[in-house]
């Protein structure tokens, strides 16, 4: 079973303005509600592809309803930790170019006793079989290293850890030594403390160094320029012995929102069923163009996918 954790869920209002004024009344359009926040985006596009998962996480217990029935929908098992506060809403405006405006709230604050109550949920739920998928913002309250915290829960029930997450979280979540993680370049770079250009060899030898804490599979996402993947870990010699580029799909973009969630999506999906990582990532690369391809948060179905895979050109690195 996938189990996705979401800390910081949001209720997503995506709209549409022909052309965005600043300082001046502007109509919008085509405007859609959704659950939102980033480990709820990953399942579902897991409940896309066919497959169940149990969304977890914190949720404001003022508002909740819009998110349990929306999840409730898609037939998206859900077990939160409630929070005596509204859940935030985010409001995402699209402009005619496809270019993406996003007013996020900060969300509700947690406190020790939130936290503990989630960890115990984890550690319940933490067993050999079973897939985390942590993602997504921490909100106000949280210790810093909470990811790091919950991994470490999740791997000592025997689970296996997806970590999408950025900033300090993403520094406290890798101590914990997750099975995969999805840094964009921006986030590889601001790691590394490096500000000039890259060559993908050397990117590609940044992506190697996380050999060294154990984490199985390395994706790093390069916008419109598409993506690379390192897996086929070597337990003795600590790196990678497979690499894949795939560029960007050339597609009608409507929102990029979710695009990131959706590749997560797909690879835990491939990861448990035991698809090879070109394969993995062929699909990956599909839902991700996929969900650019929709409106608001919602994933590509299933059609569009398959469409998308045929379309998906993969390159062997190494």
């Amino acid at each position: 079973m996938i189990i996705t954790i979401t800390l910081n869920p949001a209720i997503d209002k995506t709209a549409q303005v022909y052309d965005l004024k600043i300082g001046e009344l502007n109509r919008l359009e085509n405007v859609l509600i959704d659950a939102g926040g980033k480990g709820i985006n990953v399942s579902k596009m897991i409940s896309a592809l066919g497959a169940n998962s149990i969304a977890c996480g914190f949720i404001g217990a003022k508002n909740e309803q819009v998110i349990i029935e929306k999840l409730n929908e898609l037939n998206i098992k859900n077990d939160f930790v409630k929070i005596n506060s509204n859940t935030r809403v985010n409001l995402k405006v699209i402009d005619k170019d496809a270019v993406l405006t996003e007013l996020n709230e900060q969300g509700f604050e947690i406190s020790q006793k939130d936290t503990e109550l989630l960890e115990k949920k984890i550690a319940s739920l933490s067993h050999s079989g079973n897939i985390f998928v942590f993602s997504g913002s921490i909100p106000k309250g949280a210790p810093l290293d909470i990811y790091e915290r919950l991994i470490k829960i999740a791997h000592g029930g025997g689970a296996v850890c997806f970590a999408d997450c950025e900033g300090e979280a993403f520094k406290y979540a890798l101590n914990a030594n997750p099975d995969f993680i999805k840094p964009n370049l921006f986030e590889l770079k601001t790691y590394f403390g490096i500000t000039e250009d890259l060559t993908q060899e050397k990117i590609i030898e940044l992506c190697q160094g996380f050999g060294r804490r154990n984490i199985k599979i390395v994706s790093l996402t390069l916008g419109a320029q598409g993506a690379l993947v390192l897996g086929g870990f070597d337990e003795s010699a600590k790196n990678y012995q497979e690499g894949f580029f795939a560029k960007g799909l050339k597609i009608k973009a409507h929102s990029s929102v979710g695009a990131g969630d959706s590749f997560v999506g797909a690879f835990a999906y491939a990861y448990e069923n035991n698809m090879s990582l070109e394969d993995s990532f062929k699909l990956a690369m599909a839902c991700s163009a996929g969900a650019v391809c929709t409106q608001g948060t919602n994933p590509p179905d299933l059609e569009l996918v398959n469409e998308l895979k045929l379309k998906t050109e993969i390159v062997k690195l190494f």
